[in-house]
């Protein structure tokens, strides 16, 4: 038995790809990355303690992130410290979290995978994407040191490229659009994590 927690800020990838694997019939519960710590830790508790005796993959999808987009050159500390909190702070807060209660709770031998999506941002230099891109790399390094570090735990790491995502509030919001062989749609794109990470 798969079960799913899919962790967002915004209503886009978060939301396509929840009702997604609600569509088909698997268990799928929503991590409100605005809720309090304490909150969103209980609630991570509540659903592996109600499935510990059924599931054998449980898969934790991070989908939080949010746009800062502006010249390098005028960047303030402020536009650096909102991309570290939503493009890395948040995600590995909560990966952490999931990570403890899963070890704590489930069966040792119970699949634990971490599905990230990043961006291309992550890995090549987009225009006016200083603060965006370096906290996108930051979680990318992050992610392959916890995996090398918690492979015997039966954790697993698996992260999403796309390019820029049509749809999406990142799309509407940038200061500049990219040409169409750089863009795709929100349901194609979802189609395609959930085809690689059900297969």
């Amino acid at each position: 038995m798969k079960i799913f927690l899919v962790a967002g800020y915004t209503g886009d990838i978060w939301s396509a790809l929840f009702r997604k694997l609600k569509e088909r019939d698997y268990p799928t519960f929503w991590i409100n990355a605005r809720e309090e710590e304490a909150k969103i830790k209980q609630f991570i508790k509540e659903v592996l303690e109600d499935w510990k005796e059924k599931v054998n993959e449980v898969f934790f999808i991070n989908c939080v992130g949010c746009f800062v987009f502006w010249q390098t050159i005028e960047l303030t500390k402020k536009d650096f410290f909102n991309s570290f909190e939503c493009n890395f702070l948040v995600p590995v807060k909560l990966i952490q979290i999931f990570s403890k209660l899963s070890i704590e709770i489930l069966k040792g031998n119970t699949k634990k995978i971490i599905i990230n999506i990043n961006s291309q941002a992550a890995l090549k230099p987009f225009w006016y994407g200083g603060a965006y891109n370096s906290m996108k790399a930051a979680l990318n390094m992050y992610l392959k040191i916890f995996e090398k570090e918690n492979r015997n735990m039966w954790f697993k790491v698996k992260q999403f490229y796309p390019p820029v995502v049509k749809n999406t509030k990142v799309f509407e919001n940038m200061p500049y659009k990219p040409k169409l062989d750089k863009i795709v749609d929100l349901e194609d794109f979802v189609e395609e994590v959930i085809r690689e990470i059900i297969k």
